[in-house]
């Protein structure tokens, strides 16, 4: 998976649906830019720390146990306004994985 990861939670969540690698672009970068090659290595282990509370709080010791339990530990909300964007290019409103139509009258 890759889009969207900023926190040791989001690996944990993409890895409890299925994922086999986790993409971290952003951190990475952030990381980058503070403080060159220290802050790359900060910014993983920061990535690193979350990421193994976040198993903990869930019960995982392992990455495999996370990958095996992993459907059962995620729960799924709604959808809310922070989830969707609105692409400009395309007369459509992405949220929530799903793609919904919108006619001109809607568009803003």
């Amino acid at each position: 998976m890759d889009g969207g990861v900023q926190r040791g939670t989001d690996i944990a969540k993409a890895l409890a649906m299925g994922a086999d690698s986790v993409g971290v672009g952003k951190p990475y970068l952030y990381g980058l830019t503070a403080g060159g090659t220290e802050g790359v290595i900060k910014a993983l282990e920061i990535l690193r720390v979350e990421l193994d509370r976040a198993m903990g709080l869930l019960g995982t010791g392992t990455v495999d146990d996370l990958k095996k339990r992993g459907p059962g530990l995620v729960k799924r909300r709604g959808a809310s306004a922070r989830d969707c964007e609105l692409i400009a290019s395309e007369p459509l409103l992405y949220c929530c994985s799903h793609f919904i139509s919108l006619t001109r009258r809607d568009r803003p």
